[in-house]
């Protein structure tokens, strides 16, 4: 499958009755891509989408800021003691998607599913990683009373995983 049909796939899928993909979507569609390169594709959508959202309005707790940076650490030094700081910032991003539950909980658990990836063979947080972020930027759009732009944020996290992942071609 080539990359713009994979990215095409992805677009028909969006479902607006479920308001999103299903974890179905993700997997069908990227499922085949070698895992690392995919993670480092969800890191960078977690990192250009939700993070900053997640820092301007919680600037001195730097949790899912971290777990992201943990996550990325491992990527480029994969060890036991990089799985086990990834995995010990995946725990404080439970604590923090605890104190922000009703707002920005969902990016909490972006970047608490990213650091959980590492050192697994499963996909399952990366889709947990890319679930959550479109979570995130419905959930922005239905606060603003904006849904006739749900196509944009279905854009904007194919967009960010496209270049990322071309780039690692």
């Amino acid at each position: 499958m080539t990359s713009s049909d994979r990215f095409q796939r992805l677009i028909d899928a969006y479902d607006p009755e479920t308001a999103g993909h299903r974890t179905s979507d993700w997997e069908a569609n990227l499922g085949d891509l070698d895992r690392d390169r995919l993670l480092r594709a969800v890191i960078a959508s977690v990192r250009a989408l939700v993070l900053p959202g997640w820092l301007a309005r919680r600037p001195d707790d730097r949790r899912p800021q971290l777990a992201v940076d943990a996550a990325e650490r491992w990527l480029t030094a994969k060890s036991p003691a990089t799985v086990g700081h990834a995995l010990a910032k995946a725990k404080a991003c439970t604590a923090a998607r605890k104190d922000s539950f009703g707002y920005d909980h969902r990016i909490a658990e972006a970047a608490r599913a990213v650091a959980s990836a590492t050192g697994e063979h499963s996909y399952r947080h990366i889709w947990e990683a890319l679930r959550c972020v479109e979570e995130e930027l419905l959930w922005r759009l239905s606060l603003a009373g904006e849904y006739v732009q749900e196509p944009e944020v279905r854009a904007a996290i194919i967009a960010v995983l496209r270049r990322e992942l071309d780039r690692a071609e």
